[in-house]
């Protein structure tokens, strides 16, 4: 049997660490890291709690659309919005972390009224002081930008 013998690292030269060996991986894993850590506070900043300014819309139509809301859709979309409160409902968050700002009035009324794919027609019965007191409310915890994005907006 041969011994293979093991080389020593020499005493006078100690060996450099793994980043000055390979500055290219070096750089792409800061580079990653960086991103990573940019997306995350990104999602942090977009989905934390944030005070909402002071809505357009009068207080008792705010405090019609959180009754409706909390009746009927916070069942599947979430107390706060956030969507998916249910298992196996995919319902979408309404808290303005996802693209709910993106749909005009109308078409938020059509599904309320309507139904949609995977949505019932909760509001078929609704009046239209209760439609728009509940789009009025779920408004109400947007950011301002996405208010003023959106657009169709019908009594604003």
């Amino acid at each position: 049997m041969s011994e293979r013998k093991r080389a020593t690292p020499s005493p006078s030269k100690p060996r450099q660490p793994w980043w000055r060996r390979r500055p290219a991986e070096a750089a792409a894993l800061a580079f990653a890291i960086v991103a990573v850590l940019a997306l995350i506070a990104v999602r942090v900043t977009t989905s934390a709690p944030r005070a909402t300014p002071a809505s357009p819309v009068a207080p008792d139509v705010l405090a019609l659309g959180e009754t409706t809301y909390l009746g009927t859709c916070a069942a599947c979309h979430g107390v706060e919005g956030e969507g998916a409160a249910q298992p196996g409902i995919p319902a979408p968050p309404l808290d303005g972390s996802a693209h709910s700002w993106h749909h005009a009035d109308s078409q938020i009324i059509g599904l309320i009224r309507e139904g949609g794919v995977q949505m019932p027609a909760v509001g078929a019965a609704w009046s239209d002081e209760e439609v728009e007191a509940v789009i009025a409310y779920v408004k109400s915890r947007w950011a301002p930008w996405q208010r003023e994005s959106q657009t169709g907006t019908i009594g604003e």
